[in-house]
């Protein structure tokens, strides 16, 4: 049975409009979550499917899932998603136009993880592959702060895909592989 948005609603500190409804912080765990509360449940089932679908996309290639991975979501309620915020230096923190606060960068996984959002581009054969290759692509070279690197894993982790109106309905009129 999965739980409304008004069992938690308590709980959580309000930080926005978006354009898919309203965006909320909820203090659990290390990092704690985001919670997206949709105004349309059609937006939520579809940016679920996509997180869901982009963590599976990243584990059926052996050699990305040690180099990246698309975490699915923490919990899918009847009106919201939960996003667990994953723990690492964020891609920014690599690059000193993005941040005064400069992290030595993993010079070999920040290769690896080019090569393999690169590769993974040119292999997508399906529609939906090819949609989940361009939005990590695109949030690998934007150095979204949602994709972060875990120093104990030497991988990266990209805790939300944060597709726009655009990018969401391309993908709820994909066609999915059977």
């Amino acid at each position: 049975m999965m739980r409304r948005f008004s069992k938690i609603s308590e709980e959580l500190v309000l930080i926005g409009q978006r354009w898919w409804g309203t965006l909320y912080w909820l203090d659990s765990g290390p990092l704690g979550c985001e919670v997206r509360h949709y105004d349309d449940v059609v937006w939520l089932r579809a940016y679920a499917s996509l997180q869901d679908e982009g963590f599976l996309w990243g584990h059926r290639d052996f050699l990305a899932w040690h180099v990246l991975v698309v975490e699915p979501p923490h919990e899918i309620g009847e009106d919201f998603v939960m996003i667990r915020r994953h723990p690492g230096v964020p891609i920014g923190h690599f690059y000193p136009d993005c941040t005064d606060d400069i992290v030595e960068p993993p010079a070999e996984q920040l290769a690896m993880l080019a090569e393999t959002v690169a590769r993974m581009l040119d292999e997508a054969t399906s529609p939906s592959d090819r949609l989940l290759a361009e939005l990590v692509a695109t949030r690998v070279a934007s150095r979204d702060h949602r994709l972060v690197f875990d120093l104990g894993e030497k991988r990266f982790h990209l805790y939300d895909l944060d597709p726009t109106a655009e990018e969401l309905a391309a993908w709820n009129t994909t066609p999915r592989d059977a």
